[in-house]
């Protein structure tokens, strides 16, 4: 997540992006770069973080900020409005996190920790 337009790049320090991406999962390694494109941002640039998708919402659990700091944000990028917020937090903070969905809820996994998160409710509240 590298090839941000300089008016992306506002939310971008020490090589932790705010970029979100799509690309051709088909496209060979020569032609990968040229397949990718910026569709959003997220509220938090975040790295060592974990995603997943839940109906029309792509959730980016976790991971550490600009400062090295591991975060407690649950954001959800809305790929209807192209918009993104942070939509919950985690009780503690975590990066590395694996996330493991099941029906309406994620089971998230950290350092000796478990949280269940109901993506439903955490996607009313946004």
């Amino acid at each position: 997540m590298q090839n941000c337009t300089s008016a992306q790049t506002a939310g971008r320090c020490s090589g932790v992006d705010a970029c979100l991406q799509v690309f051709d999962v088909g496209a060979s390694h020569a032609t990968f770069g040229a397949t990718r494109r910026d569709v959003g941002r997220l509220s938090t640039g975040v790295e060592s973080a974990t995603a997943l998708a839940h109906r029309r919402g792509v959730y980016v659990v976790g991971g550490s900020d600009v400062s090295g700091c591991d975060v407690t944000h649950v954001q959800c990028y809305d790929v209807d409005a192209g918009t993104c917020s942070v939509v919950t937090r985690m009780p503690s903070p975590a990066r590395l996190v694996a996330a493991l969905p099941y029906r309406h809820y994620a089971i998230l996994l950290a350092k000796k920790k478990a949280f269940v998160l109901n993506l439903n409710d955490v996607r009313r509240r946004s």
